[in-house]
């Protein structure tokens, strides 16, 4: 039965790794094989090379709203930072733009840099805080300069400020490493801003205060968006936007701000974003201990290197959406949809060859007919093997019309 493995391996790299039905063709010119489908079959989906190439991703359910995102908030309270750019400005000068969200009303907040460095970002969040107020929690990518300003912030003494001052601590939240969607509420937002300045600038060059005021038209124009639907009657209240959030009430006409903005708030806007849609995609079942292939944007697939699952990390829901990975180079954290499973070593597999080892038999469970020429006039020889379970936990069993069951 080994030789028969292995003959099934050469000729499968023989022609370099093609499908099933071109392994048996190749295989039938000196040899018929009972079942020799599935058993080629069995053999091909066991090769790691042709696993990288057909594995796909793993998908993780739709989460529902957190609780920071639904609950009674002033504005930018909860907020999401993030990096716009380069644009070019008069005298070879380059910027970037930092764009700030908040999390519940959906208003933005714009400032110009001209530099990415940590102490550029601690300076516009000085800006930030002074003009909208300290924010509780903020989110962000894995940006050098994000990461570097919550360290600044961790060292200072915040036991010895408590006692003197009721300034808290900022929740800095940073998303997995490559998961720019977990992101997506500020990102969509650096869409609509970048769409109005390549509408606007054109091919202009414009110098630092031109680019600054530029940056205030903008983020006016955004925060006065509608965010609710726009009914055709008069009768109908105006559709509601972040700047009714940000101004006076007097300026918009509203009577009552703490009681009916925020009711129709929840009514109109926050419930068409807790309707959670079903996911089509392939559900996660990753274990720890399995080998996958990690995904990247950057890298081609041959390149994507394979890791082991450490840990699993669950969402509030109990859904895995994040995992730790080791690699040849190190410990990574990924999310699931970054993770493509090979199928491969999982631990039924690993149980199965651990008895079959024990057992002294084979775990294919296939009959075989040898036509070669040493025992062509003693006639066919069967070679019967227990049963196993696939890698899935079901039983093999051999149909009845063969014969082999007695």
């Amino acid at each position: 039965m080994a030789d028969f493995q292995l003959s099934y391996y050469h000729y499968h790299e023989k022609l370099q790794h093609v499908g099933v039905q071109t392994v048996l063709n190749e295989i039938r010119e000196k040899f018929w094989i009972l079942q020799g489908r599935r058993s080629v079959r069995m053999i091909v989906n066991k090769c790691i090379t042709c696993e990288r190439y057909k594995a796909s991703h793993v998908n993780a359910e739709p989460v529902a709203l957190p609780k920071n995102r639904v609950g009674n908030a002033v504005p930018f309270e909860i907020s999401g930072v993030d990096f716009a750019g380069p644009v070019y400005l008069k005298e070879n000068q380059k910027g970037w733009i930092c764009l700030f969200t908040c999390a519940l009303y959906r208003a933005v907040h714009l400032e110009l840099v001209t530099s990415l460095s940590t102490d550029a970002f601690l300076e516009v969040l000085r800006r930030f805080i002074a003009r909208r107020g300290r924010p509780t929690i903020i989110y962000s990518d894995n940006g050098t300069n994000f990461t570097g300003a919550r360290n600044y912030l961790c060292k200072v003494n915040w036991n010895k400020i408590k006692k003197y001052s009721s300034v808290q601590k900022i929740e800095w939240c940073f998303n997995p490493p490559s998961a720019a969607w977990w992101g997506g509420w500020w990102k969509r937002l650096v869409r609509v801003m970048k769409e109005l300045l390549r509408k606007v600038l054109k091919k202009s060059s414009l110098t630092y205060e031109e680019m600054c005021t530029t940056l205030c038209d903008c983020e006016a124009i955004i925060n006065s968006r509608p965010i609710t639907y726009q009914s055709d009657s008069i009768n109908k209240p105006r559709p509601l936007s972040p700047a009714m959030f940000l101004l006076e009430a007097k300026s918009v006409e509203v009577p009552d701000l703490n009681y009916d903005l925020r009711r129709r708030f929840r009514s109109e806007y926050l419930r068409q974003l807790s309707r959670k849609r079903p996911c089509l995609s392939r559900k996660s079942t990753l274990r720890v201990g399995e080998i996958v292939l990690v995904g990247n944007d950057n890298q081609k697939l041959l390149h994507w290197p394979l890791a082991k699952i450490v840990e699993i990390i669950t969402g509030k829901d109990g859904e895995i959406r994040v995992v730790r990975l080791k690699t040849a180079n190190g410990e990574l954290v990924r999310p699931v949809q970054r993770i493509y499973q090979l199928e491969i070593n999982s631990p039924i597999e690993q149980k199965i060859t651990k008895e079959n080892k024990q057992e002294n038999f084979d775990p294919l469970d296939i009959t075989e007919v040898t036509l070669s020429k040493e025992n062509e006039k003693e006639g066919c020889q069967l070679i019967k093997k227990p049963s196993v379970v696939t890698r899935y936990g079901r039983q093999v069993k051999i149909p009845k019309r063969l014969g082999l069951n007695d």
